[in-house]
């Protein structure tokens, strides 16, 4: 109708809000969560495709901002299985369903993505030539198969540190670690989580979301610093809750020494919570082991929680002087409303420590 051309513009200034305000200058958004930086990339995809139909294109500033958007989800993805760290709250949304993988799929998303934004897709599913899993998206979009970023440069490391993910590879393992500052709420006490893939297994893994309103014997968000690979003070959270969605004194997290050599990657992480307890992690990945060496500068005592979705014989060896290791009960969820036991391997330490991992050559798709 007559309107058209003002609801048009009403729209870019929207986007152009959303684009210079919650997309960070890394490529990360503001709610710190994988599924839902997906489906702020998907809305923006289909934004831009509509504004491209119409012969008005997005504002610089928006493509600009969708590009980001896609390079970080594109570091994200797990070459070998697909998928990837599903860090923050996850409710299952996925608003552009235009293929038949599963929701944990992250390639085939990032792969359209980067063909939508016209930038090399970084997944590393695409290395040899075109995969088809890869392609519906595509053809329902009537889009070429973007280019593919080459990656030979391994060991490696991509760091986002407005968002606070950093990405550790070397062969076929891969460390995903979360160390920032927030600008935005945060929503899980995840700082310093580390999810750990050998071989397309995820053996250190989130414990997802169940619920936001679980029913009676439900776990629900599983938002609390026990449901995650982070170091912590037992009973103590990173972020004391005042609300369900709310939490106050954000923890602050740095990351520091990324460095790299011919066989390994490694980086420094450390992060303050408001006890305030001071705690450290070293990670190193090679091409066949992953070491977590963790400390607490504020207290002897301190636990570790690994949560092991391929079971406890996936988990790490873990060294150190003081420790009790155990068998501790947790829950897993993979798609939301959905919830299992998990295995937990609980380290209780005074002291520093360290955990190993070492390929068992499994390979796998979650």
């Amino acid at each position: 109708d007559g309107n058209g051309e003002q609801w048009q513009e009403l729209g870019q200034q929207h986007l152009n809000e959303v684009a210079e305000t919650l997309i960070f200058q890394d490529g990360g958004s503001s709610q710190y969560s994988t599924n839902y930086h997906r489906v702020f990339v998907q809305n923006l995809m289909w934004a831009d495709l509509l504004s491209k139909h119409s012969g008005q294109p997005l504002r610089p500033s928006i493509t600009s901002g969708l590009r980001r958007s896609v390079r970080f989800l594109g570091a994200l993805v797990e070459p070998v299985s697909g998928s990837g760290p599903f860090f923050g709250p996850d409710d299952g949304a996925r608003i552009l369903p235009l293929d038949r993988v599963g929701h944990r799929d992250l390639a085939h998303d990032a792969h359209v993505a980067a063909a939508v934004a016209r930038v090399p897709c970084r997944c590393g599913t695409c290395a040899g030539g075109a995969n088809p899993r890869r392609s519906e998206g595509l053809a329902w979009l009537g889009l070429p198969s973007p280019a593919v970023e080459s990656n030979s440069d391994i060991p490696a490391f991509w760091s986002f540190p407005d968002i606070g993910v950093h990405v550790l590879a070397a062969g076929t393992s891969r460390a995903y670690v979360r160390s920032g500052r927030y600008r935005y709420r945060p929503g899980h006490e995840d700082q310093l989580h580390c999810d750990i893939w050998m071989n397309g297994v995820n053996v250190a893994c989130d414990s997802g979301t169940q619920s936001y309103k679980p029913g009676k014997g439900e776990p629900g968000a599983l938002s609390g610093v026990d449901a995650h690979n982070s170091p912590h003070i037992s009973g103590r959270p990173q972020m004391p809750s005042v609300g369900r969605f709310l939490k106050a004194n954000w923890s602050e997290g740095v990351a520091d020494r990324l460095r790299k050599d011919t066989k390994s990657v490694s980086g420094e992480f450390e992060v303050t919570t408001y006890g305030p307890e001071r705690f450290r992690r070293s990670v190193s990945v090679e091409g066949s082991s992953v070491t977590v060496a963790d400390s607490c500068e504020s207290s002897r005592d301190f636990v570790v929680r690994w949560v092991c979705e391929e079971g406890l014989d996936q988990g790490p060896k873990v060294l150190g002087d003081g420790v009790s290791v155990t068998q501790a009960d947790g829950n897993l969820s993979q798609g939301y409303g959905t919830f299992e036991p998990a295995a937990v391997l609980q380290v209780d330490a005074t002291g520093p420590i360290t955990s190993r991992w070492e390929s068992k050559g499994k390979e796998g798709c979650r």
